[in-house]
C-alpha cells in the first residue's frame, strides 16, 4: 500500500537519498526544501507523485505552508522525518557565537517542534502513524560528559541542539505514544556528508536504507527507541 512520507531537508543529503528510498517502493514522498538547487534534486528524486512544499524550516510560515498542503493533498500522512539540520561552530566557549547556537536550536528543534504540529492532524489520520527525528550521537548528555567526543572538536551548538531535539522526542512520545503515534530518535550513523564529522564512514544512500529498514522493521513492535540501527541502543 502506497504510504505518504514527509521529509524536510528532502533536497540533499541523507534527506535526498530518503526520498529516493522511498520512491522507489512507490511511496509519495512530501519533501520541504529551502532553495531552488534543493527543489530541483527532490523533484528529480521523488518522481511524478512527489509533492514539493518550499520554505525554510527555521520560518513559521514554512510550517503552515505544510499545513495547508497536507490538508489540501495528503490528509494521512505514515511517516514525518525531521532530517533538515546543519553543522556548528565553537567547540570551546571563548569562540562561540550565541546567534550560532541559537540558529542551530532553531534548526534542529524549533522546527522540528513547528513541523510537528503542522503535521499532527495527518499523522493521526493515518493507521500507524510515526515520527522520526534525525538526531545525532553528539546529542547524548551521558556520552559527551563521559568525554567520548572529545577528540572530533564537536561544536557546542551542535551538541546542545541535539539534546534539545531528543528532549522534544521524548515529550512528544509520552504525549502521543497512548494514540499510537511511535516516535523515534535516530542516530543514523556518522555519514559522509558537508556537515560530516572526521571520523565519518557512511555513504549517505547507504545510511538511508539503514534507516529506513530500520523504521520498517521496528514499528510494528515499539513506540520509542532511541539508537542507530544496526549498531545497538544509545543511552541519551
Amino acid at each position: 500500500m502506497t504510504r505518504r512520507i514527509v521529509i524536510t531537508g528532502a533536497g540533499a543529503g541523507l534527506g535526498l537519498e530518503l526520498t529516493r528510498w522511498y520512491a522507489a517502493q512507490g511511496d509519495t514522498v512530501i519533501g520541504v526544501v529551502r532553495n531552488d538547487e534543493a527543489a530541483a534534486e527532490f523533484t528529480n528524486a521523488a518522481g511524478p507523485d512527489g509533492i514539493l512544499v518550499r520554505g525554510d524550516v527555521t520560518d513559521p510560515a514554512c510550517a503552515e505552508r505544510l499545513r495547508a498542503v497536507l490538508a489540501e493533498r495528503a490528509p494521512a500522512v505514515d511517516i514525518l522525518i525531521n532530517n533538515a539540520g546543519m553543522s556548528g561552530r565553537g567547540a570551546q566557549l571563548a569562540a562561540i557565537n550565541l546567534a550560532d547556537v541559537q540558529q542551530s536550536l532553531d534548526v534542529h528543534c524549533l522546527a522540528a517542534l513547528r513541523i510537528a504540529q503542522a503535521a499532527i492532524g495527518a499523522l493521526l489520520a493515518a493507521e500507524r502513524p510515526t515520527i522520526v527525528n534525525v538526531s545525532s550521537r553528539l546529542g547524548s548528555v551521558s556520552r559527551v560528559a563521559s568525554g567520548d567526543f572529545d577528540h572530533l572538536g564537536i561544536a557546542y551548538a551542535t551538541r546542545i541542539s541535539k539534546a534539545a531535539q531528543n528532549m522534544l522526542t521524548a515529550c512528544l512520545h509520552r504525549e502521543f505514544g497512548p494514540r499510537g503515534l511511535a516516535v523515534y530518535a535516530i542516530h543514523p550513523g556518522r555519514i559522509r556528508t558537508r556537515m560530516a564529522s572526521a571520523d565519518a564512514d557512511l555513504e549517505a544512500p547507504e545510511a538511508a536504507a539503514r534507516l529506513a529498514g530500520w523504521i520498517d522493521r521496528t514499528r510494528p513492535d515499539r513506540l520509542v527507541f532511541y539508537g542507530e540501527p544496526d549498531a545497538g541502543e544509545f543511552a541519551w
